[in-house]
């Protein structure tokens, strides 16, 4: 009898240890997302598309880490059920998430762009002319759906690189690559 106490015991503390670490857990996504939140938000004082490719870059990371983010949240809200506790709420990270969509759009669609003009000119692209003219024009239609985000008004500078990729997309579509395209 004497040991099934003993093991009860045992199984008591590692269960408060658990409880523990959960809440140390917890703590940490909570201050994690915290700081998340700037880095998302300093992704407005970004614009220069001469940096659009580190940027592009950035964005994927950070949808990763998101998505890493919302992973854990799930599994911490598993171990507490567990623990018979109510699941905490991690509303942040869908906000988060909605906050970094437009830069998605922007950014990552004109590095898309870049890269696709970039292998044009250097002819390193094998893609059927037409093919490449409606991924082009993709790219110019999500760059004007993130006009919609960033107005001129709000964030005047992501505003102006915008409409300068635009402007440069126009100008492809007009280039010698292009052109004879057009009119088929």
């Amino acid at each position: 009898m004497k040991r099934l106490d003993r093991r009860m015991a045992s199984f008591d503390s590692e269960r408060e240890i658990h409880k523990q670490n959960l809440t140390v857990d917890l703590k940490q996504l909570k201050a994690n997302l915290a700081n998340f939140g700037n880095e998302v938000a300093s992704l407005g004082d970004r614009w220069d598309t001469e940096q659009t490719a580190g940027i592009a870059a950035d964005i994927r990371r950070i949808r990763k880490e998101l998505t890493m983010f919302r992973d854990r949240a799930q599994l911490l809200n598993k171990r507490e059920k567990l623990f018979g506790k109510p699941p905490t709420d991690y509303s942040e990270i869908e906000e988060l998430s909605s906050r970094l969509a437009p830069y998605e759009l922007f950014w990552l669609n004109a590095a898309e762009f870049y890269k696709y003009r970039e292998r044009v000119i250097s002819e390193e692209l094998t893609i059927e002319p037409r093919e490449l003219r409606e991924r082009i024009m993709e790219f110019r239609q999500n760059l004007e759906r993130s006009l919609e985000h960033f107005t001129e008004e709000a964030t005047p500078t992501i505003h102006r690189s915008v409409v300068l990729v635009i402007e440069e997309i126009d100008e492809f579509l007009g280039s010698k690559w292009l052109a004879p395209i057009a009119g088929s």
